[in-house]
């Protein structure tokens, strides 16, 4: 059997402005319960951040949102792949040009993932929110982050095209 999901990616205070816009045409067109893949963390190019939990505004839309039948889930803690990829043709391609430097857990290993989805899980619980699953940016995520995921209790993961 196969499902569609509609998810609005890169949920955070840096863009809600825009995910506010994205949510109501994606209602206009006649789906009311949508996924909302929120960011704790989001930190952009140039090293500034914003904690969701400290923006009322993003907090209260996605409360609401939620409470509409929507599902809110943890996406990444920062949303910026904390280092260059490692040497080769094909992380080179998918760092610099597929994910644009968002693969976050690509290429983590156990210690760094675990303390990247805990902290990004505190901040969530900080703002009243909590996420049964988990979708890394860009979908990329390391076999020692997947494990984390489970180690943890995330009930789900997903990719590009498939969900876990």
């Amino acid at each position: 059997m196969r499902y569609l999901t509609v998810e609005i990616h890169d949920v955070s205070p840096a863009t809600l402005p825009e995910v506010k816009e994205i949510a109501r045409r994606v209602e206009a067109a006649g789906h009311r319960r949508y996924t909302l893949l929120a960011v704790p963390n989001w930190r952009d190019e140039k090293g500034r951040h914003w904690d969701l939990s400290r923006c009322p505004e993003t907090v209260d839309w996605l409360h609401e949102k939620r409470n509409q039948g929507c599902e809110i889930v943890q996406h990444g803690y920062t949303h910026r792949a904390p280092a260059s990829p490692p040497p080769g043709l094909r992380p080179y391609m998918m760092h610099h040009w597929f994910s644009r430097g968002c693969a976050e857990f690509a290429y983590l290993d156990d210690v760094q993932a675990r303390r990247r989805l805990l902290a990004g899980r505190e901040i969530l619980a900080q703002a009243g929110l909590r996420s049964a699953g988990f979708i890394a940016p860009a979908w990329q995520q390391s076999e020692q982050s997947i494990f984390m995921l489970r180690e943890l209790g995330f009930r789900y993961t997903a990719f590009l095209n498939h969900i876990l």
